[in-house]
């Protein structure tokens, strides 16, 4: 009997383990139409363009004259720092 609550613990607990891992993505707001406008502004030459959200800050994954650039900018629209691939 003991065995029985023993094992259905430890199958609760992988339950809740498993679920606790995923990832909810639902809660990503995209850029408001001021940062894309920053953007396009900073580099007018932009091209395949995708946002993330990093903590506070907007980061658009894009590239720019064959280099792939990430763009980050607060929610105010102030450019932060651009990131570049060095090979």
């Amino acid at each position: 009997m003991k065995f029985k609550y023993y094992l259905g613990a430890v199958m609760l607990a992988i339950i809740l383990f498993s679920f606790s891992a995923c990832d909810n993505d639902d809660d990503y707001m995209p850029p408001n139409q001021d940062i894309i406008t920053a953007l396009k502004q900073l580099y007018p030459d932009v091209q395949d363009i995708e946002w993330s959200q990093k903590g506070v800050y907007y980061v658009a994954d894009c590239w720019v004259n064959g280099s792939e650039l990430d763009v980050w900018f607060d929610a105010n629209a102030n450019w932060i720092m651009t990131e570049m691939e060095i090979f």
